[in-house]
């Protein structure tokens, strides 16, 4: 969820949301943390009212790759969703892949 100079709660509303919705068993919210604050309070507040499992202080590619291959005790993602920049967005579409077994 993006975390830079603007918190967009409505990211984090949306996707958690969804996946809750949609019968997830566990939503992994990852958003960059802010030097001396962490992750924005409000994005926090908004992904665990919606539901989230566990909130990582880590954005990009480095989120990316910690829900695909199932790092810091997190089970492994079946699919990766959410806003990001090009990088990212491309990095979800290579990493979702090998997790479709």
């Amino acid at each position: 969820m993006p975390g830079g100079r603007y918190s967009h709660v409505a990211s984090a509303i949306m996707t958690v949301t969804t996946a809750k919705v949609a019968g997830c068993r566990h939503i992994t919210a990852c958003s960059p943390p802010r030097p001396g604050v962490g992750v924005a309070p409000a994005i926090v507040y908004a992904a665990h009212i919606c539901g989230a499992d566990k909130i990582l202080a880590m954005g990009g590619v480095q989120g990316v790759a910690a829900m695909a291959f199932g790092l810091f005790d997190l089970p492994k993602a079946n699919i990766l969703v959410g806003s990001g920049q090009s990088v990212c967005l491309r990095s979800q579409a290579h990493s979702v892949w090998p997790c479709w077994d």
